[in-house]
């Protein structure tokens, strides 16, 4: 337990480290393993001394490099061989990693290494179809397991194959009836109409008592589409919030820490702060950050993106995100990771502030900052000169991704809150967005956002573009001209064909983004109009100030 805790705190601070101390630190190391060896086999466990020196000192690289230099000597040794795969994961070395992993199923067998382990492996690396053949070969063995049924469901989803999807997710209904997981995967593909049949077992499976609130909230969310489908409105609204209600049960809403995080941030990131840093950070990476809510329009705007022939389209990436709680914890622990009380209840903690801490860099650590993100993307990325980012939360960092990538183009993506609230309430999202659980505190979130972006128009201006989704769909091809405009392409007329792009997406937006543009959303919370009044006073001014930029 303490050797996993500390490799998580090593990870956390290995960014921010001392570089003098630690390439001095290293040195030695080396120096010490070459008078140690005689270039006699038996001294290959030199290497392995020298691999857990460096990661003492949170050199992953160089425990990395000694590791390998050992396992030239000692094939067969799975357990240094894990080791390294470890390591090559928390570098997000997937390339690596994946060929590593092939030499381990080789020499243990398959039934070694878990089928989330191999997954894993091939869908950092986006390879779906790779990840689809090898569910479909472990399907022929185990035609009943659920959780590969509903793998195999989602895979061919993200691959956009929904009949083929269906057909799995209906499978898994009959394995296991008791599980809510199927009814919301099919409910998730927006496309999928319930049958009356359907929509009454849902109904007879809710008032069963052996349900877990996780199966409960998700048949919740699956009727909630079900009867909006048969505009149903007002029983769609109810389980809509009866699923949200059980989530917030485990998902508090974090409003103490965001208005801490928002308040560092607009003390660390001032005017002043920018014309005194001035032009910083590593020119060799060309990111377009797709920032905004979540079912605001951001799936949309990459894949017009990914359709211009100069950008790679990659996905939701995690690096700024983790970038920024590498600062705070090496501001706050340091070295000293003793107090791992702190350390364990602060790394559960969404948003940490960190701003303060760049006023005190120097222009070598802005490049560090943009080099450690251009290494993580390089494995999302095909070779194109620009490539998309489109995690939507990184409109809180917009500082930091100013000043550690010049070169970034931001897109701030606005939609309605109307219909943004709406949208995220009917959404079963993964842990981290809580405020989607309530009406109330969506309200907040959105607020805050609108607040903070004007601070980066008022610090930054002219650093963000700001696409409305709404004229978006009413006027495509004006706004995606002075969307390529401001990122400095060339007009592709593959952009306005965005929907016959082939590639894969894994986001709920998925099936619409494959389409023509429509407009039939735009005014779709109206049909909850009289649910939503809480939302509507909640939200205030924001229902009109979304559209001031």
């Amino acid at each position: 337990m303490k050797k996993e805790l500390m490799m998580d705190v090593l990870d956390q601070t290995s960014l921010v480290s001392d570089k003098t101390v630690k390439d001095s630190k290293r040195k030695h190391i080396d120096t010490l393993c070459e008078r140690d060896l005689d270039g006699t086999e038996k001294d290959s466990t030199t290497f392995m001394k020298a691999a857990k020196a460096c990661f003492s000192i949170e050199d992953l690289s160089g425990s990395v490099a000694y590791l390998q230099r050992y396992l030239t000597l000692n094939e067969t040794d799975t357990t240094a061989r894990a080791r390294l795969i470890f390591l090559l994961k928390k570098l997000e070395n997937f390339k690596e990693a994946s060929t590593q992993l092939t030499i381990m199923q080789e020499l243990t067998s398959i039934k070694n290494i878990s089928d989330n382990q191999r997954l894993e492996d091939f869908t950092n690396h986006d390879k779906y179809d790779e990840a689809l053949d090898f569910l479909e070969k472990k399907l022929e063995k185990f035609p009943n397991h659920f959780r590969l049924l509903i793998r195999h469901g989602d895979i061919l989803k993200t691959l956009g194959r929904v009949e083929e999807a269906e057909i799995s997710f209906k499978q898994a209904s009959i394995v296991k009836p008791l599980a809510g997981m199927p009814y919301w995967s099919l409910a998730n593909l927006k496309s999928y109409r319930f049958s009356e049949k359907e929509i009454a077992l849902m109904q007879s499976t809710l008032i069963k008592s052996e349900l877990t609130d996780n199966d409960r909230a998700l048949f919740n969310y699956a009727l909630g589409k079900a009867l909006e489908d048969n505009q149903q409105y007002s029983e769609s609204f109810k389980h809509y919030t009866h699923a949200n209600k059980i989530k917030a049960k485990t998902e508090p809403y974090y409003k103490e820490g965001l208005e801490l995080f928002y308040q560092a941030t607009k003390a660390g990131f001032t005017k002043d702060y920018f014309v005194e840093k001035g032009r910083t950070g590593f020119e060799g990476c060309a990111p377009i950050f797709i920032v905004g809510l979540p079912r605001s329009g951001s799936t949309l705007t990459e894949q017009i993106l990914a359709s211009h022939s100069q950008v790679d389209g990659t996905r939701e990436l995690g690096y700024i995100f983790k970038l920024a709680r590498n600062l705070y914890m090496n501001k706050k622990f340091g070295k000293d990771t003793r107090d791992i009380k702190q350390l364990k209840i602060d790394s559960k903690i969404p948003f940490l502030p960190y701003a303060d801490l760049m006023a005190n860099f120097n222009t070598l650590e802005y490049e560090m900052g943009g080099r450690y993100y251009d290494e993580k993307t390089m494995a999302h990325r095909q070779g194109a000169p620009f490539f998309t980012d489109k995690l939507p939360n990184n409109f809180m960092h917009i500082g930091l991704i100013h000043q550690i990538l010049p070169n970034a183009k931001i897109i701030d993506v606005r939609r309605n809150p109307m219909s943004v609230g709406l949208s995220v309430f009917r959404q079963s999202f993964p842990k981290g967005l809580s405020f989607s659980n309530d009406l109330n505190n969506f309200a907040d979130f959105y607020q805050r956002y609108l607040d903070i972006m004007k601070h980066w128009d008022e610090v930054l201006p002219g650093k963000v573009h700001h696409l409305s989704y709404e004229t978006l769909v009413q006027n495509p091809e004006q706004e995606i001209r002075q969307l390529l405009d401001y990122c400095e392409l060339p007009f592709e007329e593959g952009c306005l064909n965005f929907h016959e792009t082939k590639r894969s997406i894994k986001t709920p937006s998925a099936e619409q983004v494959k389409q023509p543009m429509y407009t039939d959303s735009i005014e779709q919370w109206k049909n909850y109009e009289s649910e939503l009044g809480e939302l509507k006073v909640a939200l205030g001014d924001a229902v009109i100030d979304y559209k001031r930029v």
